[in-house]
């Protein structure tokens, strides 16, 4: 973000010191932010884990828009893309089987637990429709990558060939899915 300005980097060059493959700092495109206090200069960094389970990235119109399970360059990268505020979902599979972090995030204030999809998509401002054809889309991709997985349209990360349409038009889609369910289940 706009607040991490390298100030070391300049203080090490300032007394000659040498950088090498700065291209290669690590970003991380989770970090969580506390939505009643958005400007807190504390920021929580999420768990690369849920995204791992299956978590889905939606952006400020409801859309997924990269392969979630992509490198953090990448997936930050079509972050800035993109339309923020970005939503990281995870689905009820997904969030027990990660529990320890989700309660620690909802007890930080910076996750939140939703009784159900139309819940979150009114929260979001988006028809619930557009999330649940969403989910229905990652659904359908993930079972077409299960019965044919090279036949799919796009080139996939880290190799050979993907169903998902969102990630596939980035050039990097997903091959490996988890805890998905479908548009009706959401």
């Amino acid at each position: 973000g706009e607040h991490c300005t390298g100030d070391a980097i300049k203080m090490g060059e300032s007394v000659k010191a040498q950088t090498i493959d700065l291209e290669w700092v690590q970003v991380h495109p989770t970090g969580l932010v506390k939505p009643d206090d958005e400007a807190a200069k504390v920021k929580f960094l999420a768990a690369e884990a849920l995204r791992g389970v299956g978590g889905l990235i939606f952006n400020r119109d409801g859309e997924r828009f990269c392969n979630e399970l992509g490198r953090r360059d990448y997936v930050t990268g079509e972050m800035w893309k993109n339309k923020a505020p970005f939503r990281l979902c995870l689905n009820k599979a997904a969030s027990d089987e990660i529990i320890w972090h989700c309660k620690h995030y909802t007890g930080r204030g910076v996750m939140k637990y939703y009784e159900s999809g139309e819940a979150l998509a009114k929260d979001m401002g988006v028809p619930v429709e557009k999330l649940a054809a969403a989910h229905q889309q990652h659904y359908e991709a993930s079972k077409k990558q299960e019965a044919d997985p090279e036949g799919g349209k796009w080139d996939a990360y880290p190799g050979g060939k993907s169903h998902d349409e969102p990630s596939g038009k980035t050039g990097v889609g997903k091959k490996f899915y988890h805890n998905v369910i479908t548009g009706a289940q959401f």
